[in-house]
């Protein structure tokens, strides 16, 4: 699990959704609904550091890169959740070009 050194508990449902740990404002990265410290906004499948634009959520609640939900888009790799994400969160994911 990617987790900061030293975080403080936030009480449940209340922090950050990857450690738990209370998230300040400098530090802040919104999906989800939900703020989460930049450290821990990364893909959930292969731990790349997500922004806005790379960022997608997944079915499964968690946060993923778009090469790992759309491999068919990315240059290199391939996943098994391509199968799991339903047409319309697919065009949720989406980046208008």
């Amino acid at each position: 699990m990617l987790e900061p050194k030293n975080v403080i508990k936030a009480p449940e449902g209340e922090g950050c959704p990857r450690c738990g740990g209370y998230v300040y404002a400098a530090e802040q990265m919104l999906a989800r609904g939900r703020s989460w410290h930049r450290g821990c906004f990364k893909c959930n499948a292969c731990t790349k550091r997500l922004d806005s634009v790379n960022c997608c959520e997944g079915p499964d609640k968690e946060i993923y890169c778009k090469a790992k939900l759309f491999p068919q888009s990315a240059t290199r790799g391939a996943s098994d959740l391509k199968d799991t994400v339903t047409d319309k969160e697919a065009e949720r994911c989406r980046v208008k070009e």
